[in-house]
């Protein structure tokens, strides 16, 4: 997932749903940190979440070394004793320097070493010096986040993705086979598509539904910034990775640490462009309403709509999703950790 004058319009997002609805219990260990699953109630029509909680760690440690490439890169860890192959469904988060909370595709590895996605040499690579502390888990798919459909009704309710190439996945509980299928042909297993951390997506339920959020591989919290990658001209959906999620999120009020203000999520001072970049918050009412356009100033989160009104304060609940546009060209979004 490599991060190779955008305006978005509300209505263009709603106009890239527009899709028939018809078509924690936590416990601890020492190396994983709390585990478990969450629910909450999502509303009759569209609304936009986002999942609270990754994959144990499959291995953490530090780089003995690295051989950068302009595609590739080789990361090496000594003395592992991996099984070749072992990680072909898995990435590398980096844990310390500039770059901590940064997520490497893995390709593939050796007994010693894995091969991932990205340039980690010097500019205008990643310029890791080789030797950072990182950790190896194994990617979120909609069948890990969502299993056994996660409540939601088979080939009624939908789960839209939008991918960082600008292509879109649209699909369906298939609950005989046990598995998400294209909701296009009703028949391509989908189970295997990527959620990465902080990605939103978007919910469609003709009856509204209690979301059931993890369990099994995808039930470790999160204790670590996460840097999401936000694309020029994309649709990107974003979120806050914790599993304090109301069990209403629509409701009137929730718990304190059920919702945050705007301006502590880390959109401000954290190399997006003042007066430029936008973020768009969404209403969880099932409508998909726009519920406030925002543009940075420093410190200050102002309405994008009159440039003037400080927003700091503006509430955006745990499990929602909201949109990042990027504006002079593609981003990171250094997410702090919210738990």
């Amino acid at each position: 997932m490599n991060i190779p004058s955008f305006s978005f319009a509300a209505g263009m997002l709603g106009l890239a749903l527009a899709v028939s609805p018809n078509a924690a219990t936590a416990q601890t260990t020492a190396t994983t940190g709390p585990l478990g699953y969450y629910t909450f109630s999502a509303p009759q029509g569209t609304s936009m979440w986002v999942c609270g909680l990754v994959t144990k760690n499959d291995f953490a440690g530090a780089m003995t070394g690295t051989t950068p490439g302009a595609v590739t890169s080789t990361l090496q860890q000594t003395g592992a004793g991996w099984t070749p192959g072992a990680f072909s469904n898995h990435y590398v988060e980096i844990r310390e320097g500039v770059w901590e909370g940064l997520i490497l595709d893995i390709v593939s590895n050796s007994a010693d070493a894995v091969v991932v996605e990205g340039n980690v040499g010097a500019s205008p690579g990643f310029a890791l010096a080789g030797n950072e502390k990182y950790a190896i888990r194994k990617h979120v798919t909609l069948g890990t986040m969502l299993p056994g459909g996660g409540g939601l009704t088979p080939f009624i309710d939908l789960v839209r993705v939008f991918r960082s190439d600008g292509s879109t996945g649209l699909f369906t509980f298939d609950n005989g086979n046990g598995y998400w299928v294209d909701a296009n042909d009703f028949v391509t297993n989908s189970s295997g598509e990527i959620i990465y951390p902080g990605q939103g997506y978007v919910i469609t339920t003709g009856a509204g539904a209690t979301i059931t959020i993890g369990g099994n591989e995808v039930s470790t919290v999160k204790t670590t910034v996460t840097k999401v990658p936000v694309y020029l001209g994309r649709i990107n959906l974003v979120g806050l990775i914790n599993p304090l999620v109301a069990s209403n999120p629509n409701a009137v009020s929730v718990a304190a640490f059920e919702e945050h203000q705007m301006g502590d999520i880390g959109l401000l001072n954290n190399g997006f462009v003042d007066f430029v970049d936008t973020f768009r918050r969404f209403k969880t009412d099932g409508t998909l309403a726009s519920d406030g356009l925002y543009i940075p100033n420093g410190n200050q989160l102002l309405d994008a709509n009159d440039f003037v009104t400080v927003r700091n304060s503006d509430i955006i609940r745990v499990g929602a999703a909201f949109m990042i546009s990027p504006q002079q060209g593609d981003e990171y979004y250094t997410q702090p950790v919210l738990h």
